[in-house]
């Protein structure tokens, strides 16, 4: 098994002391790694909590939890996801498959000298946290889940269901525009590339909570059409621009983003997106998985304003169809006057509701979890 490399790369702002990079090689891949504990040294006797990011993020999206780890003695890992800064980023879609993305954390813990770890995942992390804890209980054996709750495998095909939704065969004049079906497009990575530091900033700052709150002024979006003279425009495009950053992100720690995304593109994090081969293939992969009850302990936080819990229809109803999903009656934490970033927009919040619950759990680690 490959050992990890200790990385030159510069530590950003507020991790010096808190983390250093690797990389190692694992599932066919290169995948970069931020680590609370000195490879080869005590922190592997620590409990390993695994951070999954999502889109448009990197491992630095956990920089205040990772920090928190090293206060409640875990051990924190945090890598670039598969398509993301310094890890591989395979450019067919069909690569970035539930089951690759899977043997990706998997492959990670094992070269780390673990059996088990407790799972962190927001956004698209989230949703595969989700599943691993689903496909493999015994090894992701606690799971918090952040902004994105789990609602079952869905009945049809999830580009199918979606293009019907939004008109897009049956009217494309007025076909409605959503982000993931313009992702689909080979165009989209380019257009995002080509504007990065416009494209985060809009991003990060243009969100349904910030617009409530007063701090963002104007319609969330400049047009619902998806086709404006003809032309597919994109999510960024059509996003007011922002008067400055959001009050949870300094100029120190964006600027590392936009660094990270001009550098490393936008390309390998859009495939995740590319339903014609990963959501439907995921569909096809995870029949097995229908009807399945997710297996507790598990913790769900999600901010009030967040779009996530608007499309489930609201806080209430997103907690009691999740709590359908679960065998054991999850926690769930729901953060007014917070949106989409959660473990950024609200660090304070998340850990206090994330370390009680990893501490409640250590126990579920500390036997057996070493290789």
């Amino acid at each position: 098994m490959a050992k990890p490399q200790l990385l030159p790369d510069v530590i950003p702002p507020g991790m010096e002391g808190v983390v250093k990079l690797y990389k190692t090689e694992v599932n066919g891949i290169t995948v970069r790694y931020a680590d609370t504990a000195d490879a080869g040294e005590s922190g592997e006797q620590l409990p390993l909590v695994l951070f999954l990011h999502g889109w448009p993020e990197s491992w630095y999206s956990y920089r205040h939890q990772l920090k928190e780890c090293k206060q409640n003695n875990f051990r924190g890992v945090a890598p670039d996801m598969r398509g993301y800064g310094s890890t591989s980023a395979p450019l067919n879609p069909e690569e970035y498959n539930v089951y690759a993305l899977a043997g990706d954390a998997i492959g990670l813990i094992n070269m780390l000298g673990y059996k088990k770890c407790m799972l962190v995942g927001h956004d698209h992390g989230a949703g595969l946290a989700w599943k691993l804890k689903l496909m493999y209980p015994d090894i992701f054996v606690v799971l918090c889940a952040l902004s994105v709750p789990y609602s079952g495998r869905s009945k049809f095909p999830g580009l199918e269901s979606m293009r019907r939704t939004y008109g897009v065969e049956t009217d494309k004049e007025n076909a409605k525009f959503f982000y993931q079906l313009h992702h689909q497009l080979p165009e989209a990575a380019s257009e995002y590339d080509a504007n990065a530091e416009e494209a985060l900033l809009r991003l990060y700052a243009v969100d349904r909570g910030l617009k409530k709150r007063g701090i963002l002024h104007g319609p969330e979006i400049t047009s619902k059409k998806m086709y404006i003279d003809g032309k597919a425009r994109g999510w960024w495009w059509r996003m007011p621009k922002p008067a400055g950053l959001p009050p949870w992100i300094t100029q120190g720690e964006f600027d590392y983003y936009v660094s990270e995304y001009k550098r490393a593109g936008f390309h390998g994090g859009l495939q995740w997106y590319i339903s014609t081969t990963r959501r439907d293939l995921d569909w096809t992969l995870t029949k097995a998985l229908s009807g399945k009850k997710v297996k507790g302990p598990i913790l769900f936080v999600a901010g009030g304003d967040d779009v996530v819990i608007h499309w489930a229809g609201g806080k209430d109803p997103a907690v009691k169809n999740l709590t359908t999903q679960c065998v054991e009656t999850p926690e769930c934490v729901i953060i007014d006057n917070c949106g989409h970033w959660i473990q950024q927009e609200a660090k304070e919040e998340v850990n206090q509701a994330l370390f009680p619950f990893l501490n409640k759990h250590r126990g579920k680690l500390i036997e057996g979890s070493k290789l």
